[in-house]
This record gives structure tokens, sequence and C-alpha cells, in this order.
């Protein structure tokens, strides 16, 4: 097996904003683990008094036993790796002592019962929060305490199983095979997984004014038998209660898109316009993005709505922006992500192209991008980063220039970079002259 491509990696800071780095899998970060990172974001969490406080709770649960997940996920396969390649990689250490014991070592790396013992601890208090929308079908969080009280039951039972991967007593004299590790990620990464995602589920953002997004609305309306007078009704309060006009909700309804194209009922004239065309190809391409700083740099721009709240509870609320105006020289501190609630990464790094969520992320920039005039390919790509190309081909019959690249980190998800770490530009945006 192929030792894993390089990853991002969440690294939780004592403020407010989540910082990157580079991340690669070696045996000494197996061994080491990541529970005090993950200690220090679940200190962050307050008994939440609030829904602000409770949702934010919730996506940084989310986040953390994302990062569990992938980290597990890492370490289990490098182990597997050097298992088959006859633990050569100890013949020119120097560490004996390591060496005798790099198995409950790289498991101590897998152990969370801490962190799942106060996340349980911590759910009590959000339950009790959005008890008071358990009575009110309408709202967006009225199954938000049935959900968290069975994702509660699931921590208690987490926080007395996952020991890692061995089971006590450990055997530190014979060889890990092969088949147990792979046993464990089989059995035990899924349940993570799929806790890490009815999480993400649950973090449900709507603006100030009250609206509710497209998929808030569906969401609700859906609840009740289609052509129902039930839903007939949840769809009249809606409008009255100002959340949602109801001509736009029964179009939708009507819609036979395999999914949400734009979340926002009206997009609002934020973008910046360009009216040039290249023989009909205006370069526009609208997609919802949120904008995340990767550095403490200030944005200052109308255009871009940063989030100035923890980074994982911005990350769920994408707003409508074209691709052409986000990628200029000064907006190189931002990445630009896709909802990880509408496209969650895998926990493999090996699966991060060759999954359900990619599959749906490359149709959602196709149509996107055919939508706006601006018809783009797959265009391939290596380690966590793909492009996508235009179709066309300029005046001279060569291929267009215009691409972009989406990358994926394992814990936040798939996003938009269109510079490098130095501000550098990597990607042209900008059409060649089309053949007629």
């Amino acid at each position: 097996m192929a030792l894993l491509p390089s990853i991002k990696k969440i690294s939780f800071g004592t403020g407010t904003e989540l910082r990157f780095r580079k991340y690669h899998y070696s045996l000494a970060d197996a061994m080491c683990g990541i529970g005090n990172q993950l200690d220090r974001a679940l200190a962050s969490c307050s008994n939440a008094s609030n829904t602000k406080e409770a949702l934010r709770t919730v996506a940084i649960f989310a986040t953390v036993v994302q990062c569990m997940t992938s980290h597990i996920s890492g370490v289990t396969n490098h182990i597997i790796h050097i298992i088959k390649e006859g633990y050569s990689c100890f013949e020119s250490s120097t560490c004996s002592e390591r060496q005798k014991n790099w198995t409950v070592l790289t498991n101590e790396g897998c152990n969370f019962q801490h962190q799942f013992e106060k996340m349980h601890e911590l759910m009590a208090g959000l339950i009790s929060v959005f008890s008071e929308y358990s009575t009110d079908n309408l709202h967006p969080y009225f199954h938000h305490q049935s959900k968290l009280t069975l994702l509660q039951e699931q921590l208690k039972l987490l926080a007395v199983n996952s020991t890692g991967y061995l089971q006590p007593p450990y055997n530190q004299e014979s060889k890990l095979p092969v088949m147990e590790v792979k046993r464990y990620q089989d059995e035990f990464l899924p349940r993570l997984y799929s806790l890490a995602m009815s999480l993400r589920n649950l973090v449900l953002v709507f603006d100030d004014t009250g609206k509710y997004s497209r998929s808030i609305t569906l969401a609700i309306v859906k609840r009740f038998p289609l052509g129902s007078p039930e839903r007939r009704q949840a769809i009249l309060r809606l409008e009255q209660d100002g959340r949602a006009a109801r001509a736009s909700v029964y179009e939708e309804l009507r819609s036979k898109f395999p999914m949400i194209v734009y979340d926002e009922w009206k997009r609002p004239v934020r973008q910046r316009v360009r009216n040039v065309s290249f023989a009909g190809c205006p370069g526009r391409i609208l997609m919802d993005l949120c904008p995340i700083r990767t550095t403490l740099c200030e944005i200052s721009d109308p255009d871009i709505r940063c989030e100035a709240a923890h980074m994982t509870m911005g990350i769920f609320s994408p707003r409508c922006y074209d691709l052409d105006s986000i990628s200029h020289q000064r907006w190189k501190d931002l990445q630009f992500y896709f909802c990880p609630r509408r496209f969650p990464p895998p926990y493999d790094a090996n699966h991060m192209w060759d999954c359900d969520s990619s599959s749906r992320l490359k149709w959602y920039i196709k149509h996107c991008s055919e939508k706006g005039g601006s018809p783009v390919f797959y265009n391939g790509g290596t380690g966590g980063t793909r492009r996508f190309r235009c179709t066309k081909r300029n005046a001279e019959g060569k291929k267009c220039k215009f691409g972009f690249s989406v990358r994926c980190d394992l814990i936040d998800g798939y996003y938009i970079s269109f510079h490098s770490s130095s501000g550098c530009k990597v990607n042209h945006l900008l059409h060649d002259l089309h053949k007629k």
C-alpha cells in the first residue's frame, strides 16, 4: 500500500481562528497522536446557554470527530504499510524501546476515550438548549433534541469502547497481523464517520433577517406528506412568517435537478458582473462558497463576507460567489470552501476523489459552469488537487487556458484556492478569445 499523500491537518489555536499546517504521516506522528489539539478544541466549548453557542459546539464536535476519524485512518494505513514492508523501517532505527513497543504507542494515538467523555458531558447542555424547539414542527431545529439524544447514547458507547485497535492485555512481543488492523478500520471508522456526518447535518445556519435558505425550507416542508393539507399549511405559514416565499417553494419542489444549486432564494447583487464576452462566453461561474481566512488578515472588501466567528462554525454558511470576482490578489489569504454538509469530505486520503461527495461536487461544478456560459470539464490531477478546464478552443484552435483547481483537506472538505502559499496565482481565470 502506498503511503498517504500530503493532507491538511487542523491545528486548534487558543483563539477563535483555526490554523492549518501541512501534514505527512510518519511513525512518530502515529505514535504521538492528536489528543492535546482535540482537548484544546473541546475546552473552547462551554456549557451552551443559547442557540448560537449550541450550534458552534455541535460544529466543533463534528470537526473533532472528523479529525479523529481521518487521524485513525492515516495511522492504521501507515501501520498496514509498515507490516507489509516487513517492518524494514525499524532496521536503521536507534530507538530500541520504541521498536519494541510501537504497536502499543501507536494504539494510544488512536485512543480517544477522554474526548468522547467530554463530548458526552457537554451534550446534555445542547439537548436542553434545543428542547424549546421540539414542539414547533415548522422550525429548523424541531428534531434537534431527539437527534442529539440519540447521538449522546452513541458518544456514551464510544467513550467506553474507543480504546484503539488493540485490546488489552497488550502482547508487545508478537507482530500485529494486517487483518486485525483492517478489521478495525472496516468496523470502527464508518461508525465514527457516521457520527461526524450526523453532527454536521445539525449545523443549520440562517441569517439575521430570519429567512430560511432553500435547503432548510425544503427540509421543513418535506416533513409533511406530498399533497397533504399539512404541507400546504406549512408553506403558507412559512410565507406569513417571512421565512420563504410560497411561489418560490412550490417552484423548487417541482424542480427535477438532483441537488440544490444555489441555496439562497435570491442571490444578492454583490458579485462584480463583467459584461465582457469572448465569442458568447462571459466567463462567469456562480457557486455557493464560504470564504475562510488562512491567516489573521483583515478583509475589508464589501464583496466578501468573511466569517469572523470560529472557522468551524462559519464554514457551514456558504453564499453565492462569482469565481472571477474572488480570484484577485488582494484575497490571496482566503480559501473558498464548499459547505461540508452538502459535500462532506471522506476520512481516508485515498478516497478524496473516489467517493460520493467528489462525484456530486464534479457534477455541481460542471452544472454551474454550463449555467454561467463557461462550461468546464474535469481534467484530473494528483494528490488532493483536481483541475477543471474550459471546454472551448481559442481562435488559434488551441485549448482555452481558463481553468481552476479544487483541493481537499480531510477535516473541512473541498475548497477553491486561487493562489499559492507565496501569494502567486496558480490558476488562469481569463478566457482566451474563443473560436467562433
